[in-house]
């Protein structure tokens, strides 16, 4: 029961508004969409297990191994008004069966 680890995939949209509460000091985050009327989807890949306590080390493990997004990173082919051609650039990744 406890060597057991679940995996799921499960998708997210991004969103175009997000409110965020900052530290004083702190400077707001720039998030760029393509378009708010077609949101793009983001999968992503999570992995857990049964959260437990570990006597050995003596401490709580909650349970969360892995979260992470299916993303490809590739550099930019043309160049564009907001960044140079040859620039690292994040786009979605595909899952294949």
């Amino acid at each position: 029961m406890f060597k057991t680890i679940h995996v799921d995939e499960k998708l997210f949209y991004t969103e175009v508004r997000r409110r965020y509460y900052l530290l004083p000091g702190k400077a707001v985050p720039h998030r760029h969409v393509r378009s708010k009327r077609y949101i793009t989807k983001v999968m992503m890949l999570a992995a857990v297990a049964r959260p437990r306590w570990d006597p050995e080390t003596g401490t709580y493990f909650d349970g969360k191994l892995s979260i992470s997004p299916f993303v490809e990173r590739k550099p930019a082919v043309p160049s564009s008004q907001r960044r140079p051609a040859e620039t690292t650039v994040t786009t979605k990744g595909h899952v294949n069966k």
